[in-house]
């Protein structure tokens, strides 16, 4: 089966429009600069704390800090409701 190229076009134009929405939402959601940085080296590139402090050392220097930084962004997330809670 043979994928049409404007297809494709739109999938990439959609996947483009939704990747920015959501850094949209992120930088209303965390104002430093540092803290989104973070976010998206980790996660969005798949970098681990020490390809970050090796590739930026400038912004980053310490694994600790990453850490830090990163379980910082972790407790300021939304939690899930529990299942039983949402429910009642």
């Amino acid at each position: 089966m043979q994928i049409d190229d404007t297809v494709v076009e739109e999938l990439a134009v959609e996947e483009e429009y939704d990747s920015g929405e959501l850094w949209r939402c992120v930088e209303s959601l965390l104002p430093e600069e540092q803290e989104r940085r973070l976010l998206y080296l980790l996660y969005y590139c798949g970098l681990k704390p020490r390809e970050i402090i090796a590739r930026f050392p400038e912004q980053f220097t310490d694994v600790r800090e990453i850490y830090r930084i990163n379980r910082n962004l972790s407790n300021a997330a939304p939690q899930p409701v529990p299942s039983a809670l949402a429910a009642g």
